[in-house]
């Protein structure tokens, strides 16, 4: 059985050839001749790569139940067509059939096999990946960790597979909070892929993209930045300047620099980010609507909330007219356009705004969804702001009682509400005390914070 067109990557022509072989062959032996494993486990690697998972789980199944029957439960060719096809469980996201599978196959290969054979080592990589799909990265660490601890004295510190063992390593040991110890190994991993391969190759680059992430998970945000920065060069000598990982790069560090404050940096970063965009996909299209947002913030942060405003109500524009007058990214727009005019003192439009906004989210979310909760909150500091201090407090008892009904009372947005209520409460206490003030129906208006 020829491999040449597989390994081409001619997958379809390869399982016509070798599907046509395995049919020869059971016409001229039979279906129980011992050479059909060999072309089952072929046609379902071959499945898998085409994405037809299904089939490739047949096979799989097929080359099993033969191999088992021809050389017995404990044969290594029967342990490694388990590991496979436990591999694929996981793959299409069967995880706890996976976990079932990988575990006892742990235990059985490190009785027959030994705990060094590449068998049983694969076997734990592949359960810890399993572990750390399901967000069990603790669990996962000590399968990788035994592991790494062979392959680093049977096969090297720069080996293939040790390399690859020590990424899974490190990321195991990032989803469990151990920025600390990741960031050695993703660091590591990288210095030995750069003297193997480059620093420009994909395997390098993504140690560089991790250990960026790990710095912003540590809240380093300049350590974190320079690698962004340097992540992003890489990716442009690699790929062009609008290739998608290179904008994914600008929008991290744009927004490294906002969270270190240099707005300004951050609003150019993010100006150049969209004209990349508007160059390559027109200036609305779904990903230019999702980076507007960023120098529409930046001029936030900044103060410059007219500048602001007239991004948002551009964005909120374009984001109607190609997602919907209701989809959550036009709301969102929206959303920001009245807090900026409420900052910006401009309480009548924001307190007008903040009404017809309540309406959209109550009939789109739900009366009580978190999202129409949040605009009746703001409406009711909208009017605390005004100092109509009896109706922001109806407003905030009304959401009070909701977020205890649904969230309990000890929820930290109840007890938000509740606090807020009892702030009007008293505020109007004190108001009725000098003489009252004008109501919400008297035309006045505002915007505020939940």
């Amino acid at each position: 059985m020829t491999t040449a067109l597989r390994d081409a990557g001619c997958y379809e022509e390869h399982y016509t050839e070798a599907a046509a072989a395995r049919d020869d062959l059971i016409r001229d032996l039979g279906e129980d001749h011992p050479d059909l494993v060999a072309y089952h486990q072929d046609l379902a690697a071959t499945s898998w790569w085409l994405g037809r998972m299904d089939e490739a789980e047949t096979g799989f199944l097929k080359a099993l139940r033969m191999r088992r029957r021809i050389s017995g439960e404990e044969h290594e060719s029967t342990l490694g067509l388990r590991s496979r096809l436990a591999e694929l469980h996981r793959v299409q996201e069967r995880y706890e059939e996976a976990e079932a599978e990988l575990r006892a196959l742990v235990e059985d290969t490190r009785r027959v096999l030994g705990e060094e054979h590449r068998e049983t080592l694969e076997a734990r990589d592949k359960l810890g990946r399993t572990l750390s799909d399901t967000g069990r990265g603790e669990e996962a660490v000590p399968e990788f960790g035994a592991a790494l601890e062979v392959r680093r004295r049977l096969l090297g510190e720069e080996h293939p597979t040790t390399l690859n063992t020590r990424e899974w390593y490190g990321h195991a040991l990032s989803s469990s909070g151990r920025y600390e110890e990741a960031l050695v190994e993703f660091r590591a991993v990288r210095e030995a892929r750069n003297r193997l391969s480059g620093p420009d190759h994909e395997e390098a680059l993504k140690m560089l993209e991790w250990s960026a992430g790990v710095l912003v998970n540590l809240k380093r945000y300049e350590e974190a930045l320079a690698e962004y920065r340097e992540l992003t060069q890489a990716w442009a000598r690699v790929s062009g300047e609008e290739a998608s990982k290179v904008l994914q790069g600008r929008r991290w560090v744009a927004h490294l620099l906002g969270r270190l404050e240099r707005h300004e940096e951050a609003a150019v970063e993010y100006r150049g980010l969209l004209e990349v965009r508007a160059r390559a996909a027109g200036p609305e299209n779904e990903e230019a609507l999702a980076d507007w947002s960023g120098p529409a913030l930046a001029l936030e942060d900044l103060g410059r909330y007219e500048e602001a405003l007239t991004e948002y109500r551009a964005m909120r524009e374009a984001s109607a007219r190609v997602l919907g007058a209701e989809h959550e990214k036009t709301l969102w727009a929206w959303e920001r356009q009245v807090l900026v005019l409420h900052e910006a003192g401009r309480l009548a439009e924001a307190e007008a705004g903040l009404r017809e906004m309540l309406e959209v989210r109550t009939r789109v979310s739900g009366p009580e969804h978190a999202d129409t909760l949040w605009a009746r909150s703001r409406l009711a500091l909208a009017w605390k702001g005004l100092e109509w201090y009896e109706e922001a407090a109806a407003e905030y008892r009304a959401v009070w009682e909701i977020r205890v009904r649904v969230l309990g009372p000890d929820h930290e947005d109840a007890l938000r509400s509740e606090q807020r209520m009892n702030e009007a409460l008293r505020a109007a206490a004190t108001e009725a005390a000098d003489g009252g003030a004008d109501s919400p129906d008297s035309g006045r208006g505002v915007g505020g914070e939940a």
